[in-house]
């Protein structure tokens, strides 16, 4: 039921970023959307994060922020 919709409020757009070539030929054909308005733009991150130990995450928190008292929360 919402497809209509995203596919409307597409047509109407000025301009479009998609984030792979793949994503933006999938808009061009399947959205029929003018190739003129659209563009790709590749994610920014794309490194092996891992969580930090406890311990390690505390220590690079006090060395970069050392004005930041407990509590704090990361999500």
């Amino acid at each position: 039921m919402l497809q209509w919709v995203i596919l409307k409020g597409l047509k109407k757009a000025k301009r479009i970023t998609c984030i792979s070539k793949k994503s933006l030929q999938d808009l061009i054909d399947i959205a029929q959307v003018d190739k003129h308005i659209a563009s790709y733009t590749y994610m920014g991150f794309n490194y092996p994060y891992t969580p930090l130990a406890k311990e390690a995450a505390a220590k690079r928190v006090q060395d970069l922020l050392p004005k930041l008292t407990n509590p704090y929360i990361f999500f």
